[in-house]
């Protein structure tokens, strides 16, 4: 394990020698163990990573129940070294006093008053002090591993919320975009409906001189016919004049019978 990004207190548990551990050195390295747990649990571990995390929360509650014990019989130690002391320099003092003083039992304590490092504590309150503390840090290891993994949940929730909006906000933007697309082909059909409309108008407009055109074509024609009908008439009127004429002889009689046969075959043809 790499411990080359830790300058300060928790990894440097891992330093110490075994019979000088403390209980805050447990707390250290539980709390080292439980965040490398965390990120290997975050990056997909599973639940064989969950089983070895309680496993080796375990073992630490082992481990801190013996170092625990330790201290106190260390604290014990202490004390006993400090109370034989006490009763070394009393005796000492009552020797060099010449035997004056108060005698004391062998299960009573003397302690100097004025000594900065004379016992003030019993054993029980000792006891009692350090509990008390394991307690205390076991409950602070224990909220922030319930803080780490709040946050990780936190992460999750948000990061699913983001993507659920995401997919919301692209979904309403793709029925924006048919909407416009619905929008645009109708506006083009529109523009296209004034161009098709023109064009019929035009295609009428142009039939209509057509027949303008043929209309004054057959009027010239029967302005045409009737002048040749009036010239038919005044020739018509003439000869009927040189007709009459000519009926005053028999001979004209018969030549303008004839001629008039043949005009009639000719105006037939």
């Amino acid at each position: 394990m790499d411990f080359s990004e830790e300058s300060s207190s928790p990894a440097l548990a891992f330093d110490k020698d075994a019979f000088e551990l403390t209980v805050e050195d447990v707390y250290d390295i539980s709390y080292v163990i439980g965040r490398d747990l965390l990120k290997i649990s975050g990056s997909g571990g599973g639940e064989e990573v969950s089983d070895l995390q309680f496993r080796i929360v375990r073992v630490l509650e082992m481990f801190e129940a013996l170092v625990n014990r330790s201290n106190l019989c260390l604290e014990e130690l202490r004390m006993e070294r400090d109370n034989l002391k006490a009763e070394l320099q009393r005796v000492l003092s009552e020797g060099a006093a010449g035997g004056e003083g108060t005698t004391v039992g062998p299960n009573q304590l003397l302690v100097d008053l004025t000594d900065p490092n004379r016992p003030r504590f019993t054993m029980q309150e000792l006891k009692e002090v350090l509990q008390e503390r394991n307690q205390l840090k076991a409950q602070l290891l224990v909220a922030q591993e319930e803080l780490q993994l709040y946050k990780r949940v936190r992460v999750r929730e948000v990061q699913s919320q983001r993507e659920t909006s995401l997919s919301q906000r692209e979904t309403s933007l793709s029925q924006r975009e048919t909407s416009l697309s619905q929008r645009e082909t109708s506006l083009s059909q529109r523009e296209t409906s004034p161009s098709q409309r023109e064009t019929s108008q035009s295609q009428r407009e142009t039939s209509l001189s057509q027949r303008e055109t043929s209309l004054s074509q057959r009027e010239t024609s029967l302005s045409q016919r009737e002048t040749s009908l009036s010239q038919r008439e005044t020739s018509l009127s003439q000869r009927e004049t040189s007709l009459s004429q000519r009926e005053t002889s028999p001979v004209k009689r018969d030549k303008s019978s004839q001629r008039e046969t043949s005009l009639s075959q000719r105006e037939t043809v």
